[in-house]
């Protein structure tokens, strides 16, 4: 992946967070366990993706994040302390993005 896109790409997803300038975003970064996108976000950056590079996307996004809920923040302590314990998510970590963007598709 050359530099400009793979700089694109991090710099999207860290401004799409309130957590990209509260950590370090690496390869190896989760996009909900650590940057916390997950319902509307994590659909707003597959489209954004599908758009910007080409890239297809065809995932169940309840698999790798909770969907949107009324009142998230009332809920957001206890989820996050039961879910780093419990890991109910698949993994979706920048690397693979960025591994996405170059194959034009979510490896398997």
């Amino acid at each position: 992946m050359d530099v400009e896109r793979r700089r694109r790409v991090i710099a999207h997803i860290k401004a799409m967070s309130a957590y990209g300038s509260k950590i370090p975003v690496t390869g190896d970064t989760e996009i909900y366990y650590d940057l916390h996108l997950y319902g509307d976000d994590l659909y707003e950056l597959v489209v954004w993706l599908e758009t910007e590079f080409g890239v297809q996307l065809k995932i169940n996004l309840r698999d790798y994040g909770p969907g949107e809920r009324v009142f998230p923040f009332l809920f957001r302590k206890s989820r996050e302390r039961r879910e780093r314990e419990q890991r109910p998510y698949k993994s979706l970590k920048i690397s693979d993005v960025l591994a996405a963007v170059d194959a034009g598709h979510l490896p398997v």
